[in-house]
């Protein structure tokens, strides 16, 4: 059904629902539908990055949210996606979506890809990745987190490592435990 609807010039597959605003592609790479995903990204002016009005997420956030590893790679395999977008709701990025629900399936295609930041907080908390995952005890990302974080020379003005910043409030055990 989807390869004849795209198979017509009159069907914009960027056409927003009138509810959240959400695309087609946001809804596919929501449930996980690959297939779907695939077929839309053939479609030349698809729009990877377009955010629904709702929450500001794109489809690799809300990819990125529902650990949808297979779709997240399928996005990241393009080139032209923003691995970064931060949604507006709470300044959230794929990678702190992934993080806070503990998807490692999900966290580490991000992390390979160089441009993702893993250590860019949220705008309403503050917190990074790293910080959610501890909280919430998802330890293999936190170990995922904590290898690319130390890989890096992310340091704040003080000249202290990245990963010296994220304890607080008990992670800070989860942290050391690596």
């Amino acid at each position: 059904m989807v390869e004849t609807l795209l198979e017509r010039a009159d069907v914009n597959p960027n056409h927003a629902d009138t509810e959240c605003g959400s695309t087609p592609l946001i809804l596919a790479a929501e449930k996980g539908h690959c297939g779907v995903v695939k077929l839309l990204l053939g479609r030349e002016g698809v729009n990877l990055d377009q955010p629904d009005s709702k929450f500001g997420r794109t489809p690799l956030s809300w990819a990125a949210e529902h650990g949808r590893g297979e779709v997240v790679k399928i996005l990241l395999g393009r080139l032209d996606v923003n691995p970064n977008h931060a949604d507006t709701r709470c300044g959230s990025t794929p990678l702190i979506l992934a993080a806070l629900n503990g998807h490692d399936g999900v966290v580490k295609p991000l992390l390979e890809r160089e441009r993702v930041n893993p250590d860019q907080p949220d705008r309403k908390f503050g917190l990074t990745p790293l910080r959610f995952a501890a909280e919430h005890r998802h330890d293999e990302v936190v170990k995922m987190l904590s290898e690319r974080i130390n890989a890096s020379t992310i340091s704040d003005d003080g000249g202290r490592a990245a990963p010296s910043l994220a304890p607080s409030k008990g992670c800070d055990r989860a942290i050391q435990s690596r």
